[in-house]
Parts: structure tokens; C-alpha cells; sequence
């Protein structure tokens, strides 16, 4: 009976380390765990854990194996608990105490955005003018990366301090821009409001850049194995710098390789899903949908106040608005 229930066990674990093997928390600990029992003075450490391991009784190998798994599991729910304060804290929204730091960021940012509006409009202005075929691909196609450029960075009142954020921001500041409305606080409204497909998507492509963001958080904690390892391996100081440098790389690879792409998919997915079923927003608080741009913007700003504050503050507002406009 115990001999069936350990090997129904055994497989139930081989499982559940098999889908776990190549997860970033698995990584994490396997990479430390590595670097500990391979480097200096492992044979001795491999050879104690292993004679610890083997007469131990077999309750406590099942134990040990069970409290393994059991880790990797509870470090997994600690990081997707954590994903969205790293997400923001990517995003550029740090403490009161970065402020000088974040502030320069940004400056620079706008410094940079300035500059490629500059040669965008250079660019529109020589393809224009540009009779060479030649020539006018190559001008082509250096409009078109310019233009992607200016489109993952927002207004420069939204302008963020990191890549990562600005591209999560241009979006919502292009759905305010455009159509008056807030997405942040329309969002649980409209997410109730959209089509099936349309949720699916936009899940999808949020996961992944949940997901990828706590890859990036356990790169990041991979460098911590470094000053672990000193305390352990305090003569042997060369062999620990190697997982800094080993979290740093993957974290930068995580960074631009998967993050910024996914959180572009997002960015543009939010960011069509407003312009192809906003009307229905207007439709289920009973407003007219607007036509022309100007009133679609104001209609926008309305329409948001009564999500958010209810059907006398935006009454209020629109009143507001129409004594104050000033005569022709």
C-alpha cells in the first residue's frame, strides 16, 4: 500500500517537475544550487548532502522532495503576486526619493522625442520633394522607423522615465488624446462591454507581459546569488561574480527581447479595442455617439466623468462647459 501510494506520488512530482523544469523560479534555484555545489569545495558539499540524503529514512526523502517542489511552487506565486508593483516600478512610477533621477530620465526622453519629431518632419518634407526612386525608398523606410519611434512615446505630459513605460503610456495617451476618453478609468466599464474575441486577445497579450516580467524579476534576483555565495566561498572571490554578470545579461535580454515587444502588442491591442468598440460605451449609458473629432473629444471627456463620478458631476460639467465658451 505505501510502496503504491510513494510511486503514485513519484509520478505525480516527475509531473509536476516536468512541466516546472524550464519555469524562471525552477532556474533560479537550480542556477544557484549549481554554483554552489560545482565551484569551490563542492565535491565536499555534494558529497555531505548526498550522504545526508541517502540515510536519511524514506519519509524524510519523500519530505525533502516534497518541500522542493513545494518551494519552487510558492516562489512561482510570490512572483506572479509581485508582477504588477515590478511592472510598475519598470514602468518609471518610483519613490519620492528617485524624483531627481526620475525627472532627469524624462528630460531626456523629451530631449529625444523633439529630435525625431525634427526629423520626421524632415523626412515627410524630403519624400515629398524626392524625385529619385532609389533615394525615395531609402527615405521611405527611415520615415517609417522614425514614426514607429514617435508612436511608443506619449505626449510629453505623459512622458515616462524608462523605454518599458513610455510604451505602456503612449497607448493611453493616445485614447485620450484622440477620443476624449480616460482609459484608466473607464477600463472596468468597457471591459464588460467588449466582445469575447476582443477580451481574449487583450488577456492573452497582457499575460505575457505579466509572464515576462517576472522573468525579468528572477534575472534580477539571480545577481543575488553573488554576495550569497561570498559568504559561502569567502577565499575563492572570483567564482561568485559570474552569476552577476549571468543575471545581468539575461536580464537585459529578457528586457529587450521579450518585454518591450510584448508590452508593445498590448500597448497597440488597448489601444484598438477604443477605436473599434468605444461606441459601445456611449451606447450603454445612452449618449450620442460623436462624429467629428473636436466634439468626440469633449463627448470623450463627459462621457468619462459620468463612468467615474455619476450622471450629476457630468451634468455639472457640461454646464460648465457651455457657460463658460466664449462668443464667436
Amino acid at each position: 500500500m505505501l510502496t503504491a501510494w510513494l510511486g503514485g506520488l513519484g509520478t505525480k512530482l516527475t509531473e509536476n517537475w516536468a512541466g516546472k523544469a524550464l519555469s524562471s523560479a525552477s532556474l533560479f534555484w537550480l542556477g544557484g544550487l549549481s554554483a554552489l555545489l560545482l565551484g569551490p569545495g563542492g565535491d565536499r558539499r555534494r558529497s555531505d548532502l548526498e550522504a545526508a540524503f541517502n540515510g536519511a529514512p524514506l519519509a524524510l526523502q519523500v519530505v525533502a522532495l516534497v518541500a522542493a517542489a513545494a518551494l519552487v511552487a510558492a516562489s512561482e506565486q510570490v512572483s506572479k503576486g509581485l508582477a504588477l508593483g515590478v511592472t510598475r516600478l519598470l514602468e518609471g512610477y518610483w519613490p519620492r526619493l528617485a524624483n531627481g533621477l526620475r525627472a532627469f530620465l524624462v528630460r531626456r526622453v523629451v530631449s529625444a522625442r523633439s529630435r525625431d519629431y525634427k526629423r520626421w518632419e524632415a523626412l515627410n518634407y524630403a519624400i515629398r520633394e524626392e524625385t529619385d526612386e532609389s533615394l525615395l525608398e531609402e527615405r521611405q523606410l527611415q520615415y517609417n522607423e522614425v514614426e514607429r519611434l514617435l508612436h511608443r512615446v506619449p505626449l510629453e505630459s505623459g512622458v515616462m522615465p524608462t523605454r518599458f513605460g513610455n510604451v505602456m503610456r503612449a497607448a493611453e495617451t493616445r485614447i485620450a488624446g484622440r477620443y476624449g476618453l480616460d482609459p484608466i478609468r473607464c477600463w472596468p466599464t468597457f471591459w464588460l462591454l467588449l466582445p469575447e474575441v476582443a477580451r481574449t486577445e487583450i488577456s492573452e497579450a497582457r499575460a505575457a507581459v505579466d509572464s515576462r516580467t517576472q522573468a525579468w524579476l528572477w534575472a534580477a534576483l539571480f545577481c543575488l546569488w553573488t554576495p550569497l555565495l561570498c559568504l559561502v566561498m569567502p577565499i575563492t572571490w572570483w567564482w561568485p561574480w559570474p552569476m552577476l554578470l549571468i543575471g545581468l545579461s539575461i536580464a537585459m535580454i529578457v528586457y529587450y527581447g521579450w518585454l518591450l515587444p510584448a508590452a508593445t502588442t498590448y500597448s497597440e491591442l488597448l489601444d484598438t479595442v477604443f477605436g473599434l468598440y468605444r461606441a459601445e460605451l456611449y451606447k450603454a449609458f445612452g449618449q450620442p455617439m460623436p462624429a467629428d473629432p473636436d466634439s468626440q473629444r469633449v463627448a470623450g471627456e463627459s462621457l468619462t466623468t459620468l463612468i467615474w463620478r455619476g450622471l450629476l458631476d457630468a451634468s455639472d460639467k457640461k454646464a460648465t462647459r457651455h457657460k463658460t465658451k466664449k462668443p464667436r
